[in-house]
């Protein structure tokens, strides 16, 4: 019996809310009886707080329901409620305890031999379905053994064994499923595909997946081995087996070589799953080969998005700095590379601290003077002339002998057409190894313009093979043919 105001509840699945109704009325009229029962709702509302993914609530719900006596169909939810909190331990003892006690109904039966079995405690199953048949059904010592054969590699017998279950033994299973993958374990493909029911092509042209998660994850692997794993098939709604999936195509390309696409599917990777561990530990590396790749293929825009995840680790990558602040040259981000150069010299000061033998005196000044002018280039280009010469004279106080600093010192004495002091500058800095075709260029330029030819040729035969500059005879003394 039960109330309108009960009913309306129920119908609207409102379920804590009906307990406190049942309850009112059983003070109001102790002898009613209701249908359903206060057990009833408690396993419902638990499933109901599960679904909502509320385990703390629904473990308390389920518990309820064992108080209240009843142990039909609430072992199980209570036991995958412990599970999805990454509770074996907990959810072992508990069916362990109701089997021992012989207060574990029969049909739930099958808990105990599956959680035995993800613990691996094999034998203690062929024990149990040998000498203890009694307390399990036929179809649940059949799926038992079904598991137990896949597991010591008798895959055609685990197929005739599950053959024998004909409906899921638990809520979500499908013994459909255990089929198609003792078919893919004996490399029986076509009759793996007839059990997850896979359609190769739907009537846009595109391969399909299932609907049920478990036929999708098996589906997905039966595409991977059989190298026609296709973007389209990566599952909807179940972010780990979305995960699996990018790995899984990921290394299909990079086995192709195809490390570009690959890196891109790896930026989809966010959260660090146990089941893809080794690849995630891979994955700067990989990122790393996939931006030098884009580079090659002319991609540069495609090399800063999958190099943009590293340059936010702590430890910094010297080469991959280098490549990245190349692409913002190359693509005019002039203030994103002022900060990674910034950021750059901290790295290099603090690394130089660690580790004075690597960076000797010598090599630490010319760097940090060579990137303080790179600063100064960044900002001229963002009309910052203040700031920039600001940059050069302090990279001419940690080195002034650097090629680099004596280039640009150079540039400046141009601006201010002082020209013999960037005569000067300039030859000292090609002199020393600069080589920068600007500044080869510039002090021919200044030289022709001051009417020292000479000079010009001189230099020409010094540096011009390293600028190309191989045409050693002036265009006014080519002789006249004969």
């Amino acid at each position: 019996m039960s109330s309108p105001q009960l009913q309306n509840l129920l119908a609207q699945k409102k379920y804590r809310q009906a307990i406190d109704e049942m309850k009112k009325l059983q003070r109001s009229q102790p002898d009613l009886v209701f249908t359903p029962t206060e057990a009833d709702l408690w396993r419902l509302r638990g499933q109901q707080e599960l679904d909502k993914k509320e385990f703390k609530a629904a473990e308390s719900s389920f518990r309820q329901v064992l108080k209240l006596g009843v142990t039909v169909e609430v072992y199980y939810w209570l036991a995958k409620t412990l599970l999805v909190q990454n509770r074996l331990e907990g959810a072992f003892e508990l069916i362990r305890d109701a089997f021992e006690s012989k207060t574990l109904p029969k049909d739930e039966g099958i808990c105990y031999l599956k959680l035995l079995l993800i613990k691996g405690e094999f034998e203690t199953v062929e024990n149990l379905i040998a000498t203890q048949a009694k307390r399990f059904s036929a179809a649940q010592i059949n799926w038992a053994r079904g598991v137990l054969e896949l597991q010591s590699g008798k895959n055609q017998f685990a197929i005739i064994s599950f053959g024998k279950v004909k409906k899921p033994l638990t809520a979500g299973d499908s013994i459909d499923a255990w089929i198609a993958y003792a078919h893919q374990r004996q490399g029986n493909w076509a009759e793996a595909a007839a059990k997850l029911k896979l359609s190769q092509f739907s009537t846009f042209g595109m391969q399909k997946l299932p609907d049920r998660p478990i036929f999708q994850k098996l589906a997905v692997f039966q595409h991977v081995k059989q190298g026609n794993l296709r973007s389209e098939l990566a599952p909807k709604n179940d972010r780990a087996a979305q995960e699996i999936f990018i790995a899984l195509k990921a290394l299909q390309l990079m086995s192709e070589a195809d490390f570009h696409e690959a890196g891109h599917l790896l930026l989809h990777l966010k959260s660090p799953s146990t089941k893809i561990s080794e690849l995630i530990a891979l994955k700067s590396t990989i990122l790393t080969m996939a931006g030098e790749q884009a580079i090659s293929q002319g991609a540069t825009e495609c090399a800063m998005q999958l190099w943009q995840p590293l340059l936010q680790q702590k430890d910094l990558n010297p080469q991959l700095v280098i490549n990245i602040l190349a692409v913002l040259k190359e693509e005019d981000e002039h203030k994103e590379r002022e900060r990674l150069l910034i950021r750059f010299i901290t790295w290099i000061e603090q690394d130089a601290k660690q580790n004075p033998t690597i960076w000797p005196k010598e090599r630490l000044n010319l760097t940090l003077a060579h990137a303080h002018c790179q600063i100064a280039d960044c900002l001229l280009r963002l009309d910052r002339a203040r700031a920039a010469y600001g940059s050069i004279d302090r990279a001419a106080r940690i080195c002034p002998t650097s090629p680099e600093v004596l280039a640009h010192q150079g540039f400046i004495a141009r601006a201010e057409e002082d020209y013999p002091k960037c005569i000067e500058l300039l030859i000292r800095a090609l002199d020393g190894g600069c080589e920068n075709e600007e500044v080869y260029e510039l002090l021919q330029e200044v030289l022709i313009a001051e009417d020292r030819e000479d000079e010009s040729a001189e230099i020409r035969k010094r540096h011009g093979k390293k600028f190309g500059d191989t045409d050693l005879v002036s265009p006014n003394e080519v002789p006249l043919l004969r």
